[in-house]
């Protein structure tokens, strides 16, 4: 119960609290015995986050944003892509979700995982050959799921870090798989064409199954035999040749009929970003055949990939082809025309 004797005594309570505080913050409140907080704590990043730099990071997680993407599932996604490896004599990084190791004594040399991303990175050509721009080149595969063939039977996720080597992938589609990757359903194998702008590289995308294979041990591969494949079929984008709608990002691409390209305003729809473009090239099966390398190994490079560049793009059939142009030029590898009469 309120009685007068209470009520003064908050009263006087509060007054003395109020005057403690008052005097605490005259005196003493500007007395801050804590450092100022790093700017490295601080600095926000693209996603308008604190960025918090606790150290250095892995080189393996910057060689998988070079070949995928900074916002890449590979290098952000720890719970799906467990396991991480760089083969720098290979040039070659990749991630994929836990190993799964055969238990058949006979099918020890197999591995599959899921989902599967490899990048292969070329060697940096030399200052004076280089065109302004220039980056290193790298190709990069994605699958859903990979059955990957050693050299060497494998039982534990180290004996891939350099001691087994890669001689075959059978790269598989699973477009049911839970997942919210875009890429979902589709193998996907990339080249930049030495260059650091996502509009002008060269995709490739297929349901699969898409089929690889090594050169043999000490010996060189048959001119006849292929070493990526399919039978499926393919869709090629080489965004160099995709038109850029005004005003816009290169966009994706579609597979259409030819009769749909034939209607009068088709190129100016897709010009203006009405409709989206077809794809450079499709067709139904593919093989791919590889450059042999030509230089000795050097000694310690037993995990080079024996080979350094595309050689020859053979499509099997259904081929259709989309090629952008300018309105002077002719088809590629025609001779230029000759300039009109009175031009300097």
């Amino acid at each position: 119960m309120w009685t007068p004797r209470r009520i003064a005594l908050m009263l006087l309570g509060l007054a003395g609290v109020t005057a403690v505080f008052v005097v605490y913050s005259l005196f003493l409140g500007g007395i801050d015995g804590l450092p100022e907080l790093p700017e490295a704590y601080t600095r926000r990043g693209d996603d308008d986050k604190i960025a918090i730099e606790s150290g250095p990071v892995s080189p393996t997680l910057l060689r998988l944003k070079d070949a995928f993407g900074p916002g890449c599932p590979e290098a952000g996604d720890p719970i799906t892509y467990k396991t991480k490896l760089e083969l720098r004599d290979k040039g070659m990084v990749f991630a994929c979700g836990q190993p799964a190791f055969a238990t058949d004594p006979a099918m020890t040399k197999f591995v599959t995982v899921s989902p599967f991303s490899l990048a292969f990175f070329g060697k940096p050509r030399p200052a004076h050959l280089r065109a302004a721009g220039e980056v290193t080149e790298i190709s990069t595969f994605h699958a859903d799921k990979a059955i990957l063939e050693f050299d060497r039977p494998v039982t534990a996720p180290q004996d891939l870090n350099g001691k087994a080597k890669l001689v075959g992938m059978e790269l598989l589609s699973q477009p049911d798989m839970p997942s919210t990757d875009p890429r979902r359903g589709r193998i996907w194998v990339t080249n930049n064409q030495r260059s650091a702008d996502a509009g002008e590289h060269l995709v490739f995308r297929t349901p699969g199954p898409l089929f690889y294979r090594a050169p043999e041990a000490g010996g060189k591969p048959s001119a006849d035999a292929p070493q990526v494949w399919s039978t499926a079929a393919v869709e090629v984008v080489d965004r160099r040749n995709l038109p850029r709608p005004l005003r816009s990002a290169p966009p994706s691409a579609v597979p259409s009929k030819g009769d749909d390209l034939r209607n009068r305003n088709a190129v100016a729809n897709i010009l203006h970003g009405l409709t989206l473009p077809p794809p450079t090239i499709t067709a139904e099966g593919v093989k791919i055949y590889l450059q042999t390398q030509d230089a000795t190994p050097q000694p310690g490079k037993k995990n080079a990939t024996g080979y350094s560049g595309v050689r020859l793009i053979e499509l099997a059939e259904k081929v259709q082809m989309n090629l952008w142009t300018d309105g002077s030029a002719g088809l590629p590898g025609d001779a230029p025309a000759a300039p009109p009469r009175g031009w300097p």
